[in-house]
């Protein structure tokens, strides 16, 4: 055993230890870490600087990404889609890698999606050839349209105060820096920043507190977890985490 991390048994081998941050890569992102108590981490990229103990969300989604016109038909088999990127902004290079891209028009790929193994940068209604690790499975002709989206544990950032523009992604178990690549806890008890008044077993929602969880109040907020404890308002709650997707 390796003091000062738990371990969840013989047999288990990840290159980047439970609290250690790093600027290298090590693990693909949104890569599972289950306990054996328990909690489940994912491999995630901080966009900012993260406080331990605070909700973390999804990058805010780029707005010229959605329903991108297919410039070239692809067929199946292929590993690669050409798309025209949305006018009026730009994604660097491999800003997407390891996200998706979606086809969105019925009739023409609906409900397929396929990993993005990198592209080039994409100026403004440029045709950006998109490398995929999947094959395509369903012929695609200029008629279709895709968008695409980072992965969610790609360039998290703390979560806004009430309403999220990013779904919710985790709790960080330490401070990280900026840029650096680290375990994101995304189910079992966690320790995170409360906000307003809990009581035992309360559904717990994004609080008006950016990085916080509050009383879950009304059917439009997502319930990220379930408090354990009745906390003072800004301490640390002991909650039973349980993000949407995990």
């Amino acid at each position: 055993m390796t003091v000062g991390t738990y371990q969840e048994g013989v047999g288990t081998f990840y290159n980047q230890g439970l609290f250690v941050q790093s600027a290298v890569q090590k693990h693909r992102l949104g890569y599972i870490r289950p306990l054996g108590d328990g909690r489940v981490f994912a491999y995630a990229k901080a966009g900012e600087e993260l406080a331990a103990g605070e909700l973390t969300q999804a990058a805010v989604p780029d707005t010229y990404a959605p329903e991108c016109a297919v410039q070239v038909a692809a067929n199946v088999g292929d590993d690669h889609i050409f798309i025209t990127y949305g006018a009026g902004a730009r994604a660097t290079l491999n800003y997407f890698k390891d996200g998706y891209i979606t086809l969105v028009m019925p009739a023409y790929g609906i409900g397929y999606m396929y990993k993005i193994r990198g592209h080039a940068a994409m100026t403004s209604g440029a045709t950006v050839r998109v490398e995929l690790y999947d094959k395509v499975l369903l012929a695609l002709t200029t008629s279709s349209k895709a968008t695409l989206t980072k992965h969610p544990q790609d360039s998290v950032i703390q979560s806004v105060a009430a309403n999220l523009t990013g779904v919710a992604t985790g709790v960080p178990p330490m401070l990280i820096t900026t840029g650096y690549y680290f375990w994101n806890q995304v189910k079992g008890i966690t320790n995170v920043l409360c906000n307003g008044t809990w009581a035992v077993g309360d559904a717990l929602t994004p609080g008006s507190v950016a990085g916080s969880l509050m009383p879950w109040a009304t059917t439009t907020q997502p319930i990220i977890a379930h408090a354990m404890i009745v906390p003072t308002d800004t301490y640390g709650g002991l909650a039973m985490l349980s993000v949407p997707g995990y």
